[in-house]
């Protein structure tokens, strides 16, 4: 299997191959944090095995486990299915008018096991994940094709699945995504129905019931590929269409929930396979990735590449000149800090009249919604303490400016210094095996002997190895931990010599 790595502005170049679980091309390709380590591994799905191959930080594929499902999988999917802070893995398919799929559990180290078999009769295999009825689990719906109906499985908390529940669509579903898409919460239900060349959305309650009507948006042939996200960053989730009988991709906007104005991406070709998104160049708005096919048998992956919508726009008004419509902040772009250096002063030019209103916004990441922040606003500077993206909008009577996006971006803290030797000897000195944080959030220590086994453990900072029970020796520390100024999970390992 190919792997093309990113240098930041969206041109691709080669990797070593990676070697899965068959001998043909394998049906579909996830990226997921399955080990913890902060990198993203590879999953495959190849027939009656899912692929594993974990990453090693630098976008090189190496061993990992082929775990085997009863399912033929055809499509894969990963979430905390079972709430306890990793990512399981689901595999599935549509077989004999049912979605089946395997569900197998994560270990916390991208090794499964266990798990249950699902069917859902009525299923065409196009699945989704998502918490619709606001408890804290991963929920699952499914589509119909056949039955013109989206059936949804509510979580146990366990990874085990309720009965489903039904709702009538018709005009043969072939695709389903969750997403908040007006803004009140909550997973709302997004269909592309392939009869009726149209996406519908059905609001939920907030319990996990979807209305029984909703609206609809035109689109093209066959909308079989569902992604939302923010691509006009104006804070709420877009609508990206792939479809299986053209070879275009469909823009539909959101404007107070209601996906209306848009395009359709000519891509001059008859089909598309496979739709990603992501920030491919490094310019801070989202873009989309496909695969359409070539001449023989191989395919080619078109980059539609986001012409960008952060420029200030203002609201329609002959009163509105450019200085009530123009506003920027420094630092510009993205700002890369060491943790020492939060927060970072976020400033809004050129000054506005004291009338005007300053409303500085958040969003996680790329794609992410906007948020308005509750602290700084009415003010043209703001102290960022966390990374992500911000803006500022400035509102002058009907004068409306919005800034480009800055990103706050800490670069990754260093290893912490180790104690190689400590001497439990009651001297107040040095007598535990201490790993000092600043700002720990979440920390987890394993000690084991020279013969594997495990001596402590403990997932409570401060609740450091005394060495109580054990032996004088040399001993193997297994430490993940992040901070508050680097949240993202490290991993050390080595040894620590216990002198009694």
């Amino acid at each position: 299997m190919a792997v093309r790595l990113n240098n930041g502005q969206g041109t691709f170049s080669a990797a070593p191959a990676v070697s899965v679980g068959t001998t043909t091309a394998p049906n579909e390709l996830v990226m997921a944090d399955v080990d913890g380590d902060g990198d993203l591994d590879l999953l495959a799905a190849c027939n009656n095995v899912v692929s594993v191959r974990l990453n090693n930080g630098q976008g090189s594929f190496g061993s990992g486990p082929d775990v085997p499902v009863l399912v033929n999988a055809t499509y894969l999917a990963t979430g905390d299915l079972d709430a306890d802070g990793d990512l399981d893995l689901l595999a599935y398919t549509h077989t004999n008018g049912q979605t089946v799929a395997s569900i197998r559990l994560n270990q916390g180290n991208g090794t499964f096991v266990g798990g249950s078999e699902l069917a859902v009769a009525g299923g065409s295999g196009a699945l989704a994940l998502g918490d619709v009825d606001s408890d804290g689990d991963l929920d699952l719906a499914t589509a119909g094709f056949t039955s013109g109906y989206i059936y949804t499985c509510l979580n146990g908390g366990s990874g085990t699945f309720s009965p489903p529940t039904a709702y009538l669509l018709g005009n043969s579903p072939a695709s389903v995504a969750l997403a908040d898409v007006d803004r009140d919460g909550d997973l709302d239900l997004v269909v592309g129905c392939a009869r009726s060349n149209t996406v519908e959305t059905r609001l939920n309650n907030g319990s996990g019931q979807f209305a029984a009507a909703g609206t609809s948006v035109a689109v093209s042939d066959y909308p079989d590929k569902l992604r939302l996200t923010d691509f006009d960053s104006d804070g709420d989730l877009d609508l990206l269409v792939g479809y299986g009988y053209s070879g275009n991709i469909g823009v539909r906007l959101n404007t107070g929930g209601v996906f209306g104005a848009g395009s359709d991406v000519g891509l001059s070709t008859t089909s598309t396979s496979g739709l990603a998104v992501g920030d491919l160049d490094g310019d801070l708005d989202i873009d989309f990735i496909t695969s359409v096919p070539s001449a023989g048998t191989t395919s080619v992956v078109r980059i539609g590449f986001n012409q960008g919508a952060v420029a200030p726009v203002p609201l329609p008004g002959p009163t509105c000149s450019a200085a009530d419509t123009t506003v920027a902040i420094t630092p510009a772009g993205v700002a890369s800090v060491s943790c020492d250096q939060l927060p970072v002063v976020l400033s809004g030019h050129p000054s506005q009249p004291a009338s005007a209103r300053y409303e500085w916004q958040y969003a996680a990441a790329a794609g992410a919604p906007w948020q308005a922040l509750a602290t700084g606003n009415g003010q043209p500077t703001y102290l960022a303490t966390q990374a992500g993206r911000y803006r500022l909008r400035t509102t002058q009577g009907s004068c409306v400016a919005t800034s480009a996006a800055t990103e706050v971006r800490p670069v990754a803290a260093p290893a912490y210094e180790v104690p190689n030797v400590f001497t439990p000897n009651h001297d107040h000195l040095n007598d535990a095996f201490e790993l000092r944080l600043a700002g720990p959030r979440t920390f987890h220590l394993q000690i084991f002997n020279r013969w594997g086994r495990e001596v402590f453990s403990t997932n409570q900072y401060g609740n450091f190895w005394t060495g109580s029970g054990a032996a004088a020796g040399v001993y193997y520390y297994y430490w993940r931990y992040s901070t508050d100024c680097d949240p993202v999970e490290h991993t050390l390992k080595g040894t620590v010599t216990l002198v009694q």
